[in-house]
């Protein structure tokens, strides 16, 4: 270890310390206190590969690894520690556990640098308090001991947060991707005025380049979790798939790779299981949990099913849960209805993607209608619009100034299109 860790801080002049783990002065003491159980086996087991001689006290150790929520004084009240000057023991460094992480992807230890410290209080023997000399390692919640106050008319009457936590929606499997909390939390540290929407990074604000640049970046994590949203919205576990989503729309607004634990953790309504999927794309290109759902049996008719037009998430399940495996099943045994069977008939039409050129001939429709009625706004939209080589479908909208005059033309506009040819058949 270099001279400068013999000094009371980490020095402003000296760029980084090399470790030399046998050095007796390189002793380091790890707070687990706000670190997953996986993480911190996978830091504990970090500290014995790198040979670092590990303290079970914080008392004497000169580097203490800390979770990057917490700031000096944090660390100096949780593991009761003095903090005042003392020319006879130096203060302990403490180190962002992103230095281990980092290490480990490097396979050796990297040099510890000033991004990798968080700077120690400075506070006057007299200032300090005293404390006893044994750590806590969880601490209690700053809030236990203040007084009880009425909630005002405008507060939220729904229970505590330990309740609301309860209520959380989920489906059968012991997975916590979503977290009614997170939401909560997020509401509270960043509040804002009833009726104003927040300014923040928007992607409807982003241009579309912005956009499809940020996309192209983390491409291999959003197409696997958007992967696994479709599952779930197949399987009607909203809430789940809400949560990917929105991890989806945070991970779109990067305007770099993402490449370790500690920068997806630290993304704002991304909580600890999912980031801990998303640190396994990261780290090997695959996602276990989405290969394992994608190849079972429930998911594969589910999948099959959801495809009909007309069938949504219960009736696909509906349709598992009366037996039904394959779409012969359903065309001898199944009660459908008018929808369902057209959307049976012409399965495998209905997903075929149209070319793009193919879509433009189909704006025709403008044509018609507004040989009906002149001056009507029309717009093609969907995918179309948004510039895609297909489309899966045609959305066109269709409506007029004044409010009144579009009212009553999809029944002239059919027949004229019928007529004419294009149309075949009306559903």
């Amino acid at each position: 270890m270099s001279a400068s860790s013999t000094k009371n801080d980490f020095d402003e002049n000296i760029a980084s310390i090399d470790f030399i783990p046998s050095d007796p002065n390189a002793t380091f003491y790890f707070l687990p206190n706000g670190i997953g159980k996986d993480r911190r086996t996978i830091f504990t087991n970090a500290i014995q590969q790198f040979h670092l001689q590990l303290l079970t006290s914080p008392k004497n150790a000169r580097f203490i690894i800390v979770d990057e929520q917490f700031d000096a004084p944090k660390v100096y009240s949780v593991l009761k520690l003095d903090a005042s000057e003392n020319d006879e023991k130096p203060k302990p460094i403490i180190i962002q556990t992103k230095w281990l992480s980092d290490s480990l992807k490097e396979k050796h230890l990297v040099p510890l640098t000033k991004d990798y410290i968080i700077r120690a209080p400075l506070i006057r023997k007299k200032a300090m308090p005293s404390f006893s000399q044994e750590p806590v390692i969880e601490e209690k919640t700053r809030f236990q001991n203040k007084p009880k106050r009425r909630l005002s008319d405008d507060q939220p009457q729904g229970g505590s947060a330990t309740q609301v936590k309860q209520r959380r929606y989920s489906s059968d499997d012991d997975d916590d991707d979503y977290d009614i909390m997170e939401d909560y939390n997020d509401t509270v540290k960043n509040p804002y005025k009833h009726g104003e929407l927040p300014k923040g990074n928007w992607m409807c604000s982003m241009s579309s380049q912005t956009a499809k640049k940020n996309t192209e970046v983390n491409k291999d994590i959003i197409e696997k979790l958007q992967a696994m949203a479709d599952l779930y919205s197949k399987t009607n576990d909203k809430w789940r798939a809400y949560s990917y989503q929105k991890a989806i729309t945070t991970i779109r607004r990067c305007t770099k790779r993402i490449d370790s634990y500690e920068e997806i953790i630290k993304l704002p309504g991304i909580g600890e299981s999912l980031a801990k999927k998303i640190w396994e794309i990261i780290d090997t290109g695959s996602f276990e949990k989405l290969e394992d759902f994608q190849s079972s049996e429930y998911m594969t008719v589910i999948n099959l099913f959801g495809n009909i037009w007309g069938c949504g998430p219960n009736i696909a399940k509906q349709w598992y849960d009366q037996g039904f495996r394959t779409l012969d099943d359903l065309r001898t045994k199944a009660k459908l209805s008018h929808n369902q069977q057209i959307g049976l008939k012409y399965y495998d039409e209905f997903l075929e993607r149209m070319p793009r050129d193919e879509v433009a001939e189909i704006e025709a429709v403008k044509e018609h209608a507004l040989a009906l009625v002149p001056d009507l706004t029309i717009q093609t939209c969907g995918s179309y619009r948004r510039g895609k080589a297909t489309c899966g479908d045609v959305d066109i909208l269709i409506t007029h100034s004044d409010g009144i005059s579009h009212q009553g033309l999809l029944i002239p506009l059919v027949d004229s299109l019928r007529k004419s040819g294009m149309l075949l058949k009306f559903i």
